[in-house]
């Protein structure tokens, strides 16, 4: 957990998935108007440490500008102009990454949220549950259908994806569930079904695009926990064939089979059983070697 010290007292910093269903909401609704990114480093310093620059009048110190700035209702900091922009400068790293694009420098979000902290929501008449940790509970074919429409969506920017994304990742709860005995493994989400989640897909237009956004980032999120755990599966991805992603996964899902005969199965696999499975394969110490001349 990253920490500010004003005045001698330690401010924590919360890491992503420490932020609060309220704070996530916020940091959304702030990211969707394109704000500059000193601006949401700012708005975000208040949203996730609670300071908030009072109504007192400002004051000018050295020709420098001043306010004062509180937090809870005992503490109160006179923070000069130069200060608060290095406090919003150091919170940069926190959410952006910095990267090179045709030799210029430029700011990538970088979001670490693979915690659904939205672990529920109602739109309409349903109420629709998350995925576990780290879509800790997904079959193969979920997956498969969740990084199409992800990678869709990234590219074309078109809602229906990140609807059809949404009605996959989050279903009704199951009619039958104990909560004590799935508790660590199960899945409270009812069994997937493409053809409800197309149809349920229709009512999740109507969702709030700050609920949205916190679900994007938790997908994202998501994915980077994954390239991170199983490093050899992910090693050396791109677009580059062109195809896809649909059509890519479906290749994977016959080679993984060894014959499409035994697609289904595959399908119905955990996703990190698959995961595991292929990134133990990939890695180059378990090769075997070239026998010696």
């Amino acid at each position: 957990m990253k920490q500010l010290t004003i005045n001698g007292d330690i401010i924590k910093i919360p890491s992503w998935n420490e932020f609060t269903k309220a704070q996530l909401i916020k940091l959304a609704a702030c990211s969707i108007e394109k704000p500059t990114i000193t601006d949401f480093c700012l708005q975000a310093l208040f949203i996730i440490t609670g300071l908030k620059i009072n109504k007192k009048k400002h004051v000018v110190i050295d020709n420098e500008e001043c306010f004062y700035i509180s937090h809870g209702r005992k503490k109160t900091y006179l923070v000069g102009e130069s200060d608060l922009a290095a406090i919003t400068l150091s919170l940069r790293e926190h959410f952006f990454y910095e990267t090179q694009n045709n030799g210029q420098t430029v700011f990538v979000p970088e979001v670490d949220l693979y915690n659904p902290t939205i672990n529920w929501f109602r739109v309409g008449n349903l109420a629709l549950w998350a995925p576990a940790k780290a879509l800790a509970n997904l079959i193969f074919e979920e997956y498969i259908y969740t990084e199409t429409y992800y990678t869709r969506y990234v590219d074309k920017k078109n809602e229906v994806f990140m609807d059809n994304l949404i009605s996959v990742l989050y279903r009704p709860k199951q009619n039958i569930y104990n909560r004590i005995i799935n508790k660590n493994y199960g899945d409270k989400r009812e069994e997937f079904n493409i053809y409800k989640c197309k149809q349920r897909a229709k009512t999740i237009t109507k969702l709030d695009k700050a609920t949205r956004q916190v679900i994007l980032w938790y997908y994202s999120g998501c994915r980077n926990y994954l390239k991170q755990k199983f490093p050899f599966v992910f090693s050396g991805t791109g677009s580059a064939s062109g195809k896809d992603t649909f059509e890519v996964m479906l290749e994977l899902t016959t080679s993984i089979s060894g014959s499409s005969i035994n697609n289904e199965k595959t399908r119905k696999t955990m996703l990190y059983d698959i995961l595991s499975e292929l990134n133990t394969k990939a890695d180059p110490q378990n090769k075997p070697k070239s026998p010696r001349k």
